[in-house]
């Protein structure tokens, strides 16, 4: 979060915006090869979208995420989310994150 304010006095109702982020080409094979799947890391191929898994939310996430952990009210548990106790789920209607794709930032 850098040099931003930790939203510690924040009420459970608040929204936590975190702006927007890009899913950039080599963040995609970046992420693949973080949690060891580099077998499974996309090939770019000229006319081709290139899709990033839904586990990949968590990087383009992750600033909205951590700001709506940190208020007291919430309590959240920052141990339980990097040690992957966190869970995705596809849901009718938005497109797959894909490469150069642009994410808006709420949780």
């Amino acid at each position: 979060m850098s040099d931003e304010k930790v939203p510690h006095d924040a009420a459970v109702t608040d929204v936590f915006d975190a702006g927007r982020a890009q899913v950039t080409w080599q963040a995609i094979p970046n992420f693949f090869h973080a949690v060891g799947s580099d077998g499974q890391a996309p090939v770019e191929r000229p006319g081709k979208a290139v899709h990033a898994p839904i586990d990949f939310a968590i990087v383009v996430g992750w600033k909205a995420i951590l700001k709506a952990i940190f208020p007291k009210a919430i309590g959240g548990d920052r141990l339980k989310l990097v040690h992957h106790s966190n869970s995705f789920r596809v849901l009718p209607g938005p497109v797959p994150l894909r490469k150069d794709g642009i994410v808006k930032n709420k949780a």
